[in-house]
Protein backbone atom coordinates (compact mmCIF):
# COMPACT_ATOMS: atom_id res chain seq x y z
CA UNK A 1 0.00 0.00 0.00
CA UNK A 2 2.84 2.36 0.89
CA UNK A 3 4.53 1.61 -2.43
CA UNK A 4 1.32 2.42 -4.33
CA UNK A 5 0.93 5.72 -2.49
CA UNK A 6 4.56 6.58 -3.17
CA UNK A 7 4.05 5.78 -6.87
CA UNK A 8 0.94 7.94 -7.11
CA UNK A 9 2.69 10.80 -5.30
CA UNK A 10 5.59 10.56 -7.75
CA UNK A 11 3.21 10.83 -10.70
CA UNK A 12 1.52 13.89 -9.20
CA UNK A 13 4.88 15.54 -8.57
CA UNK A 14 6.07 14.71 -12.08
CA UNK A 15 3.09 16.32 -13.75
CA UNK A 16 3.16 19.31 -11.43
CA UNK A 17 6.79 19.93 -12.40
CA UNK A 18 5.83 19.56 -16.04
CA UNK A 19 3.20 22.27 -15.84
CA UNK A 20 5.48 25.27 -15.24
CA UNK A 21 8.91 26.60 -16.14
CA UNK A 22 10.96 29.74 -15.64
CA UNK A 23 11.01 32.27 -18.47
CA UNK A 24 14.01 34.54 -18.06
CA UNK A 25 13.63 38.27 -18.71
CA UNK A 26 16.82 40.30 -19.10
CA UNK A 27 17.31 43.96 -19.92
CA UNK A 28 20.72 44.64 -21.46
CA UNK A 29 21.97 48.23 -21.81
CA UNK A 30 24.70 48.50 -24.44
CA UNK A 31 26.97 51.14 -25.88
CA UNK A 32 28.79 50.55 -29.15
CA UNK A 33 27.48 46.95 -29.11
CA UNK A 34 29.10 46.19 -25.74
CA UNK A 35 27.53 45.90 -22.30
CA UNK A 36 27.29 49.35 -20.76
CA UNK A 37 29.68 50.27 -17.97
CA UNK A 38 29.15 53.30 -15.77
CA UNK A 39 31.97 55.84 -15.50
CA UNK A 40 33.53 54.46 -18.68
CA UNK A 41 34.25 56.97 -21.46
CA UNK A 42 32.80 55.96 -24.81
CA UNK A 43 34.54 57.88 -27.56
CA UNK A 44 33.18 58.63 -31.02
CA UNK A 45 35.29 57.42 -33.94
CA UNK A 46 34.40 60.66 -35.78
CA UNK A 47 36.42 62.65 -33.28
CA UNK A 48 33.39 64.34 -31.76
CA UNK A 49 34.44 63.61 -28.18
CA UNK A 50 33.47 61.11 -25.50
CA UNK A 51 30.37 60.32 -23.45
CA UNK A 52 30.53 59.10 -19.86
CA UNK A 53 27.32 57.73 -18.30
CA UNK A 54 27.10 58.13 -14.53
CA UNK A 55 23.46 57.21 -13.75
CA UNK A 56 21.00 54.96 -15.57
CA UNK A 57 17.79 54.15 -13.74
CA UNK A 58 14.27 53.46 -15.03
CA UNK A 59 10.98 51.76 -14.23
CA UNK A 60 9.64 48.71 -16.05
CA UNK A 61 6.03 47.87 -15.16
CA UNK A 62 3.34 45.33 -15.90
CA UNK A 63 5.42 42.78 -17.83
CA UNK A 64 3.17 40.29 -19.63
CA UNK A 65 3.82 37.31 -21.88
CA UNK A 66 1.33 36.49 -24.63
CA UNK A 67 0.49 33.84 -27.19
CA UNK A 68 -1.26 35.83 -29.90
CA UNK A 69 -4.10 37.58 -28.00
CA UNK A 70 -4.11 35.16 -25.05
CA UNK A 71 -2.30 36.11 -21.85
CA UNK A 72 0.18 33.36 -20.94
CA UNK A 73 1.68 34.85 -17.78
CA UNK A 74 2.54 38.11 -16.06
CA UNK A 75 5.24 39.30 -13.71
CA UNK A 76 4.20 38.95 -10.07
CA UNK A 77 5.94 42.26 -9.32
CA UNK A 78 4.11 45.10 -11.04
CA UNK A 79 6.76 47.83 -10.83
CA UNK A 80 10.48 47.17 -11.06
CA UNK A 81 13.25 49.74 -10.77
CA UNK A 82 16.19 48.84 -12.98
CA UNK A 83 19.34 50.54 -11.72
CA UNK A 84 22.87 50.22 -13.11
CA UNK A 85 24.14 50.45 -9.53
CA UNK A 86 22.26 47.19 -8.91
CA UNK A 87 23.00 44.88 -11.88
CA UNK A 88 20.79 42.10 -10.44
CA UNK A 89 17.74 44.33 -11.01
CA UNK A 90 18.05 43.81 -14.78
CA UNK A 91 17.30 40.06 -14.63
CA UNK A 92 14.40 38.03 -13.27
CA UNK A 93 12.17 35.04 -14.04
CA UNK A 94 8.47 34.76 -14.82
CA UNK A 95 6.72 31.41 -14.32
CA UNK A 96 4.92 30.31 -17.51
CA UNK A 97 3.12 27.08 -18.56
CA UNK A 98 5.73 24.56 -19.65
CA UNK A 99 4.23 23.75 -23.03
CA UNK A 100 3.22 27.30 -23.92
CA UNK A 101 4.67 28.90 -27.02
CA UNK A 102 4.59 32.65 -26.40
CA UNK A 103 4.64 35.01 -29.37
CA UNK A 104 5.32 38.38 -27.79
CA UNK A 105 5.99 40.28 -24.60
CA UNK A 106 4.57 43.61 -23.46
CA UNK A 107 5.60 46.02 -20.74
CA UNK A 108 5.31 49.64 -19.71
CA UNK A 109 8.29 51.95 -19.57
CA UNK A 110 7.47 54.03 -16.50
CA UNK A 111 4.84 54.16 -13.78
CA UNK A 112 1.13 54.24 -14.63
CA UNK A 113 -1.14 57.17 -13.75
CA UNK A 114 -3.15 55.27 -11.12
CA UNK A 115 0.02 54.49 -9.16
CA UNK A 116 1.15 58.09 -9.52
CA UNK A 117 -2.04 59.54 -8.06
CA UNK A 118 -1.76 57.10 -5.15
CA UNK A 119 1.25 59.05 -3.89
CA UNK A 120 4.71 57.87 -2.92
CA UNK A 121 4.89 54.19 -1.97
CA UNK A 122 7.32 51.54 -0.74
CA UNK A 123 9.65 48.98 -2.30
CA UNK A 124 11.03 50.02 -5.68
CA UNK A 125 8.56 52.93 -5.59
CA UNK A 126 10.01 54.35 -2.37
CA UNK A 127 11.00 58.03 -2.80
CA UNK A 128 14.40 57.27 -1.26
CA UNK A 129 15.25 55.53 -4.55
CA UNK A 130 15.61 59.01 -6.05
CA UNK A 131 12.86 58.52 -8.65
CA UNK A 132 10.04 60.64 -7.24
CA UNK A 133 9.46 64.32 -7.98
CA UNK A 134 6.39 65.55 -6.11
CA UNK A 135 2.73 64.57 -5.81
CA UNK A 136 2.00 66.90 -8.73
CA UNK A 137 4.56 65.50 -11.16
CA UNK A 138 4.78 61.97 -9.74
CA UNK A 139 7.53 59.50 -10.56
CA UNK A 140 10.54 59.86 -12.82
CA UNK A 141 10.13 57.07 -15.36
CA UNK A 142 13.61 57.25 -16.83
CA UNK A 143 16.76 58.88 -15.49
CA UNK A 144 19.99 59.23 -17.45
CA UNK A 145 22.88 61.43 -16.35
CA UNK A 146 26.49 61.84 -17.31
CA UNK A 147 29.02 64.00 -19.15
CA UNK A 148 29.81 64.58 -22.80
CA UNK A 149 32.74 66.48 -24.22
CA UNK A 150 30.54 68.41 -26.62
CA UNK A 151 27.79 69.17 -24.07
CA UNK A 152 27.54 72.96 -23.44
CA UNK A 153 26.04 72.42 -19.99
CA UNK A 154 27.87 73.23 -16.78
CA UNK A 155 30.87 70.90 -16.42
CA UNK A 156 29.68 69.23 -19.67
CA UNK A 157 26.92 67.50 -17.73
CA UNK A 158 23.70 66.19 -19.33
CA UNK A 159 20.57 65.33 -17.35
CA UNK A 160 17.53 63.57 -18.75
CA UNK A 161 14.72 62.99 -16.23
CA UNK A 162 11.63 61.78 -18.07
CA UNK A 163 8.27 61.33 -16.39
CA UNK A 164 4.91 62.87 -15.74
CA UNK A 165 1.49 61.26 -15.89
CA UNK A 166 -0.93 64.01 -16.83
CA UNK A 167 -2.34 65.08 -20.19
CA UNK A 168 -0.52 65.00 -23.54
CA UNK A 169 2.92 65.12 -21.90
CA UNK A 170 2.50 61.89 -19.92
CA UNK A 171 5.76 59.96 -19.95
CA UNK A 172 4.65 56.28 -19.82
CA UNK A 173 5.14 54.22 -22.96
CA UNK A 174 3.67 50.81 -23.83
CA UNK A 175 6.14 48.53 -25.60
CA UNK A 176 5.58 45.24 -27.44
CA UNK A 177 8.40 42.97 -28.58
CA UNK A 178 8.34 39.64 -30.48
CA UNK A 179 9.67 36.55 -28.66
CA UNK A 180 8.29 33.75 -30.83
CA UNK A 181 10.52 30.69 -30.75
CA UNK A 182 12.63 32.01 -27.87
CA UNK A 183 13.01 30.41 -24.44
CA UNK A 184 13.91 33.74 -22.85
CA UNK A 185 13.60 37.45 -23.55
CA UNK A 186 16.89 39.34 -23.85
CA UNK A 187 15.79 42.94 -24.26
CA UNK A 188 18.60 45.13 -25.50
CA UNK A 189 18.62 48.91 -25.61
CA UNK A 190 21.38 50.90 -27.22
CA UNK A 191 22.49 54.09 -25.51
CA UNK A 192 24.61 55.21 -28.46
CA UNK A 193 21.48 54.93 -30.61
CA UNK A 194 19.73 57.16 -28.08
CA UNK A 195 22.49 59.78 -28.19
CA UNK A 196 22.44 59.62 -31.97
CA UNK A 197 18.85 60.87 -31.78
CA UNK A 198 19.27 63.08 -28.70
CA UNK A 199 22.78 64.57 -28.94
CA UNK A 200 23.91 66.29 -25.71
CA UNK A 201 25.42 69.04 -27.85
CA UNK A 202 21.87 70.16 -28.71
CA UNK A 203 19.66 68.89 -25.86
CA UNK A 204 21.19 68.24 -22.48
CA UNK A 205 18.74 69.25 -19.73
CA UNK A 206 15.27 67.79 -19.07
CA UNK A 207 13.95 67.97 -15.51
CA UNK A 208 10.16 68.20 -15.85
CA UNK A 209 7.29 66.93 -18.02
CA UNK A 210 6.76 68.94 -21.22
CA UNK A 211 6.46 68.46 -24.96
CA UNK A 212 10.21 67.94 -25.32
CA UNK A 213 10.37 65.28 -22.59
CA UNK A 214 7.39 63.53 -24.20
CA UNK A 215 9.14 63.34 -27.57
CA UNK A 216 12.32 62.06 -25.90
CA UNK A 217 10.26 59.39 -24.10
CA UNK A 218 9.13 58.23 -27.56
CA UNK A 219 12.77 57.91 -28.59
CA UNK A 220 13.68 55.94 -25.47
CA UNK A 221 10.82 53.52 -26.10
CA UNK A 222 12.00 53.00 -29.69
CA UNK A 223 15.46 51.73 -28.74
CA UNK A 224 14.24 48.58 -26.94
CA UNK A 225 14.71 45.52 -29.14
CA UNK A 226 14.98 41.76 -28.72
CA UNK A 227 18.60 40.64 -28.92
CA UNK A 228 19.22 38.50 -31.99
Amino acid sequence: MINVLFFLLSIVQYFSFEKEKDFEVSFIPVFQEKSLELENPYCNTKGEGCINIEILRFYISDVKIWKEDVLVAKDEITHRLLDMDNPASFNWDIIIPKRSKPTHLTFTLGVDSLTNVSGAQGGDLDPTKGMYWTWKSGYVNFKLEGKADDCPGRKNKFIYHLGGYQGPNAGCREIQLPIEGKCKAEIQFSLDEFFGKVPPSKLYHIMSPNTVSSSVADIVASIFTIKE
